[in-house]
């Protein structure tokens, strides 16, 4: 034992032999008892609250654990949380640790007001109501864990994606809209100082762990009051209970006195543990219904669910990072796909019942052509289609409206793609990190120029002259038109696809070679 936590005396109090296994270097130090046992070395005992844990309470640069969870409350203190992080140990927040009991707790009380209602009613006996909620544990203890498995999974992703300037809006949009949250309650220093919450350019995951808190309250909120403006939400009152609940008591499910309160909840965890905390980044009252119909939409309409769980099952069998990359591929897909989808149902252009009907039409047609990935075929699906995906609500739009076949609509749609490298151009923009809100904004539009473009390019073909059983020469025959132009546009494009490193500058030359030859 000495050997093991590096004990030097053959005496120690209790107290002393307590500090010693706080100070050991493991692997995971975890805290299931209630008391405050880490502090930050700047921090006094006077004014932490537990006082009968004082003796043996050590400072955060004292530990020397790889990893820290908290399955009790408090059992750190906040600037503890962050002093540990800036030293590179991982951990989160306690609420994030052990919000399963939380989450266990919410979906007692739900179930016991349905099952109490329809006891009231006669419709099942108390002995009937014990019974169901002893069969229903497996199915909600499964729910559960996978909540909060996607917690933590999103604070890591967050890590990855949020950098300086998208921080500091985020932050301040939350303190706009969030009565509570004040940055100086949780010692988040102002933006000038923003970098001393960064260890190895990255935000430490205390602080993102804050963030997707109160990025949820934010988002439920916001639901909450503006409920009229988000549509097709009662499926997600359906996915919360378990099946045989649903099933058998639908009727009761749907008129639940929480209803509301549980289909917002929902949402916001769709939403929030999938896209992350980026969701609410650039908050604009205006358009923010249009944003949580559209990812609701796109989300259902690409299967987006089943990939990610096929992403999830891949846990152990290929590097973490390879699953992360996937995670965050399958979301800027939706993101790009949003940005047009947005506009046009603000503008009322596009109805979304409209696409969700083309869901199985669109399911019939990509799982024909997949790559084999792990044989995962909903992966292999997204890793086959993904560039499409990004312009499917204009191509069933342009389906809807010209009459063309689906599928030879998403072949003009492939061809440019592959024509003009806008694969290409997208993989270069988006591994450039804005270092300002200029470059940040000047990416954006660099995307939405490339989006206008395809879009534009491809609905041009179909009303000037696309034959559907000659693809190819509809596109070429539109070329000709002006031929020397998009001969160079072309030509510049290989040109910049060949260079291992390019600036914004470089994409937004080619971008504006795209559109002005458009506008020609």
């Amino acid at each position: 034992m000495k050997k093991v936590f590096s004990i030097n005396e053959n005496y120690l109090s209790s107290e002393e032999l307590i500090k010693y296994l706080l100070k050991a270097n493991v692997d995971m130090l975890y805290f299931g008892g209630i008391g405050t046992y880490i502090k930050s070395s700047e921090e006094n005992n006077i004014y932490i609250s537990d006082k009968q844990n004082e003796n043996i309470r050590i400072n955060a640069d004292e530990i020397k654990a790889k990893v820290i969870c908290e399955g009790a409350n408090l059992a750190m203190t906040l600037k503890a949380r962050y002093e540990y992080a800036l030293n590179g140990g991982k951990i989160h927040l306690d609420s994030i640790d052990n919000s399963a009991g939380v989450n266990i707790s919410d979906y007692e009380v739900n179930l016991k007001i349905l099952l109490n209602d329809l006891v009231e009613k006669n419709i099942i006996s108390k002995k009937e109501k014990n019974e169901i909620l002893i069969n229903l544990t497996e199915e909600v203890v499964n729910k559960v864990l996978k909540n909060n498995y996607l917690q933590p999974l999103r604070i890591s992703l967050d890590e990855i994606k949020i950098y300086k300037e998208k921080l500091i809006n985020i932050i301040e949009t939350l303190e706009k809209h969030i009565e509570i949250f004040k940055r100086e309650n949780f010692s988040i220093p102002k933006n000038s100082e923003i970098e001393i919450i960064f260890y190895k350019n990255r935000v430490i995951k205390p602080v993102l762990a804050i963030l997707l808190l109160y990025s949820k309250i934010f988002l439920k909120n916001y639901i909450l009051k503006n409920f009229y403006k988000c549509k097709y939400a009662s499926t997600f009152l359906k996915h919360y209970f378990p099946s045989s609940v649903y099933s058998s008591y639908s009727e009761y499910v749907n008129s639940h006195l929480l209803k509301n309160q549980i289909i917002a909840t929902q949402i916001t965890n769709e939403i929030i543990n999938n896209y992350g905390i980026s969701f609410i980044n650039n908050f604009k009252e205006k358009e923010f219904p249009y944003k949580i119909t559209a990812y609701i939409i796109l989300n259902d309409l690409i299967n987006a669910n089943s990939i990610r769980e096929e992403i999830y099952s891949l846990n152990f069998q290929i590097e973490y990072q390879k699953i992360y990359d996937m995670l965050i591929e399958l979301e800027e897909t939706i993101k790009f796909a949003s940005r047009w989808l947005i506009k046009e149902l603000e503008n009322e252009n596009i109805k979304p019942l409209m696409l969700i009907t083309y869901k199985e039409k669109l399911k019939n047609i990509f799982s024909k052509k997949y790559k084999n990935f792990k044989n995962k075929k909903n992966i292999g699906i997204f890793l086959e289609w993904k560039e499409l995906f990004k312009f499917l609500p204009a191509i069933i739009y342009f389906n809807h409206k010209y009459s063309f076949k689906l599928e030879n609509i998403l072949k003009l749609f492939e061809i440019t793609i592959k024509k003009f490298q806008i694969n290409k151009l997208l993989h270069s923009i988006k591994h450039i990190k804005p270092k300002s809100r200029i470059e940040k904004n000047l990416k954006e539009e660099i995307e939405s120029m490339i989006e206008y473009f395809v879009i534009t390019f491809n609905e041009e073909i179909l009303k000037t002259g696309f034959n559907e059983n000659k693809i190819n020469k509809s596109i070429n025959s539109f070329l000709e038109i002006k031929k020397e132009e998009y001969k160079h546009m072309i030509n510049e494009t290989d040109e910049l696809c060949k260079e291992h490193s390019k600036s914004l500058l470089q994409n937004s030359h080619i971008s504006n070679i795209l559109i002005l030859n458009m506008l020609k």
